[in-house]
């Protein structure tokens, strides 16, 4: 539930016009740009994973 909070908090608040949510409307019809968001969720989830097992 807070990652869907955090989702909508992102795609709807101020950050809506952050480079994050323009990436995500841009990878529904743009390859390139769905080639980048994947490239960008994977670092970021292995920074979480290396900060996770770090603890």
């Amino acid at each position: 539930m807070a990652l869907l909070r955090h989702f909508l908090g992102l795609w709807e608040g101020k950050a809506k016009y952050d480079a994050r949510p323009i990436l995500l409307r841009s990878a529904v019809t743009y390859e390139t740009a769905a080639a980048r968001l994947k490239e960008v969720l994977l670092r970021q989830s292995r920074t979480w994973r290396r900060r996770c097992s770090a603890t």
